[in-house]
């Protein structure tokens, strides 16, 4: 039997308060994803089970970008790197939370759920068992001097590029690394996200690109893909972070 999915609660935890509409997006018969789902028939629908292709490929032959060996780290971001001990994975030694680079590098062992609405997406992550919230409610970025705590998925906001959702985040913590191998964060990384169904709409797309001046002299640009995957569900793991590291 499948497991039961019981994100259900943090789905709809909150409400939002706006009650600005999504702009009318018109569909582009040319890029092949114009009878793709559609939520209430305006904007692309990325509602349901997507799984990571890792290393593997689309069907059409597309691939997860690597990491650079080289992503062009400022003074600081090399000496932060260095510092780094890439034995100890903070996720892995003390079950924090990845952030959001890693939880969007489309691992084939980590499917994501994707709950859309009108104005606002939920992802439902099945590794790790959290949620992160977009919305495009009519809420802008965050000023300078505008308060909120950093965090590990920060605070994202949106709006439709016809039938690409742009995704800008920051509010980040500095604790997670941005890739597997420990290439650090400050908490001054902005990442912007083009996401977009491709391949007749069974492939999702979500371009990142990293910004973060503190620590590299240039942005870095990824690939990401995903699978749709119809029927899967996402449970709670069989296991505990914390159970696992005790066990260890």
């Amino acid at each position: 039997m499948r497991p039961v999915l019981f994100f259900i609660a943090v789905a709809v935890f909150a409400v939002s308060g706006f009650s600005q509409t999504v702009p009318a997006v018109t569909p582009n018969a040319a890029n092949g994803i114009s009878s793709m789902p559609r939520n209430g028939k305006v904007s692309p629908d990325f509602s349901g089970v997507w799984t990571g292709i890792g290393s593997g490929q689309t069907p059409a032959g597309l691939k997860n970008t690597p990491w650079p060996s080289d992503p062009g780290f400022t003074p600081q971001g090399s000496a932060k790197f260095a510092a780094t001990d890439k034995t100890k994975d903070p996720v892995a030694t003390r079950c924090l939370p990845p952030g959001v680079s890693r939880m969007m590098s489309a691992d084939s062992q980590s499917p994501i759920e994707i709950i859309q609405s009108p104005q606002s997406l939920t992802m439902l992550f099945a590794r790790t068992y959290q949620a992160r919230r977009v919305y495009w409610d009519g809420r802008g970025r965050l000023g300078l001097y505008d308060y909120w705590t950093p965090t590990y998925t920060g605070y994202s906001v949106a709006h439709w590029e016809g039938d690409t959702l742009v995704i800008e985040t920051d509010r980040l913590s500095d604790k997670a690394w941005l890739s597997d191998t420990g290439f650090p964060q400050s908490a001054q990384l902005r990442i912007t996200e083009r996401l977009r169904r491709i391949e007749d709409g069974k492939v999702l797309q979500d371009r990142m690109t990293f910004e973060d001046p503190t620590l590299y002299t240039k942005p870095i640009v990824v690939d990401r893909y995903w699978q749709l995957t119809p029927n899967v569900e996402i449970g709670e793991p069989s296991y505990a972070c914390q159970e696992r590291r005790n066990n260890s």
